[in-house]
């Protein structure tokens, strides 16, 4: 708001002065040009390297060729994860590793032969080798990932006979995904993330011992995992602004 004050003074005397007192003041008055206003534009494009960890849970299912038996598994898992992620405006595209060690296991109770017998296939890890692409909107995002994907498991079984029969596998597989990624601050971000490992159909033949025979079969092998992570960016720019 602005205010208007004026003075009316009626001597001649007086208005003879002010004039005299403006015109002086005029002389000696410096005009300054406003001092210019820049507004600092945050950078469209940036690679971002983070690093975090990771815990969840995973299932999944073991079966023969024909899906004639299976064996389904569950349990818990957690590791860490690293990437590198590039912002377009406001699309990221990047890649990811993450590792996973894990007690994912099924349990076999069984008659073999008139004999009893117990066993456990049990996930010890999983591995994923993923591109990620994703959109963000304020300060989350929402991607989708997709790549390699890697596993290790045992199979041990024991016979009240006396038997035992046991293998250890590492598969290879692939892998597709989608999350959703929060930054709670410039650098900290939190992640809900699901998974899906398609580790095709392999022959499997277990070694055996006391009297025990393995016939080869081939083993078709999927796993799901859900997990929630905190990752940390070591770049002063921010993947989801």
């Amino acid at each position: 708001m602005r205010r208007l004050i004026a003075l009316l003074l009626s001597a001649g005397a007086l208005v003879s002065f002010a004039t005299s007192v403006d015109a002086a003041t005029k002389k000696k008055r410096v005009y300054k040009a406003p001092p210019m206003v820049t507004k600092a534009v945050a950078p469209s494009n940036f690679p971002s390297f983070y690093a975090g960890v990771h815990g969840g849970y995973g299932w999944g299912r073991f079966s023969a060729a024909d899906d004639a038996q299976t064996l389904s598994t569950r349990g818990m898992l957690g590791g860490a994860q690293i990437g590198l992620n590039y912002q377009i405006n406001k699309f990221v595209v990047g890649g990811e590793s993450d590792f996973s060690l894990a007690s994912v296991l099924g349990r076999v109770r069984d008659d073999l032969g008139g004999a009893p017998i117990t066993g456990v296939a049990r996930h010890l890890w999983f591995a994923t080798f993923a591109a990620r692409f994703g959109y963000t909107e304020n300060r989350t995002m929402a991607y989708l990932k997709g790549g390699a994907a890697l596993t290790r498991y045992k199979w041990a079984f024991d016979s009240l006979a006396g038997g035992t029969a046991f293998s250890a596998t590492t598969r290879l597989g692939w892998m597709v995904g989608a999350g959703v990624e929060h930054a709670m601050t410039d650098a900290v971000s939190a992640k809900i993330e699901y998974n899906y490992m398609d580790f095709g159909t392999l022959t499997e033949t277990l070694t055996t011992t006391g009297g025990l025979v393995a016939v080869p079969t081939a083993i078709r092998l999927v796993n799901h995992v859900v997990k929630l992570g905190v990752n940390y960016r070591f770049s002063l720019a921010s993947v989801l602004p």
